[in-house]
């Protein structure tokens, strides 16, 4: 993964935190399913 790749990957996981509330322990999760959108 490009450092590229990883900022948009953090962003769009920090985003998916904040619409869940802030609420912590869905870190990976969050991660995961940003990683996810983006080779789709």
């Amino acid at each position: 993964m490009t450092a590229e790749n990883h900022e948009t990957v953090r962003i769009a996981a920090y985003y998916r935190w904040e619409q869940r509330g802030g609420i912590h322990g869905f870190d990976v999760e969050d991660w995961l399913q940003a990683e996810k959108e983006m080779t789709n």
